[in-house]
């Protein structure tokens, strides 16, 4: 790894998750693949998550925040915010928005 590599900032990664992390097997698992990648990514990423985010106006409301704290890959883990996903990509196209 190069030392111009090693001065980078970690990419900061958000998640918003549907329910609480303990109470859907869904969001469970997505939590399980957050983990795994801040452990195998280590000091290049930096994830957040936003947990039991309803689907619509507060989602969106989230997403925004996300993105507005400089996360620049946002993962939308329910196909009911697709709406809403593609909302907050035209508002902010330098963020990455994953669904």
């Amino acid at each position: 790894m190069s030392a111009q590599a090693n001065d980078q900032e970690p990419l900061k990664i958000g998640f918003v998750y549907v329910s609480p992390i303990g109470e859907a097997g869904w969001t469970w698992q997505q939590d399980i693949g957050r983990l795994e990648m801040d452990e195998s990514l280590k000091g290049r990423v930096v994830t957040q998550y936003v947990e039991n985010v309803p689907e619509g106006p507060d989602a969106e409301r989230v997403m925004r925040d996300l993105a507005q704290q400089g996360n620049k890959l946002i993962f939308t883990t329910c196909s009911g915010n697709f709406n809403q996903t593609q909302q907050c990509a035209k508002e902010f196209p330098t963020c990455k928005f994953f669904q």
